[in-house]
């Protein structure tokens, strides 16, 4: 019986990291773009602002995450 606890355990956990490296690479992706549309259109534009709105990103956030791609 321990062992399959223990397998179900590992199995558990691999899931998890999995699931948090896919979630990692989602969230480079989206702070690419947000970096390439702040590139692009400017920081200040309404056109950047909208894709901001349009994906429910605080200015705070959008911020943060075009650090994150600059980084990069």
């Amino acid at each position: 019986m321990p062992n399959q606890n223990m397998s179900d355990k590992e199995e558990i956990i691999a899931n998890i990291l999995n699931s948090m490296r896919k979630s990692t690479s989602a969230w480079k992706d989206v702070a690419d773009e947000l970096l390439k549309a702040k590139t692009k259109f400017g920081g200040s534009s309404s056109t950047y602002k909208e894709i901001m709105q349009e994906c429910k990103f605080s200015k705070a956030t959008a911020s943060k995450l075009c650090a994150i791609a600059e980084d990069d």
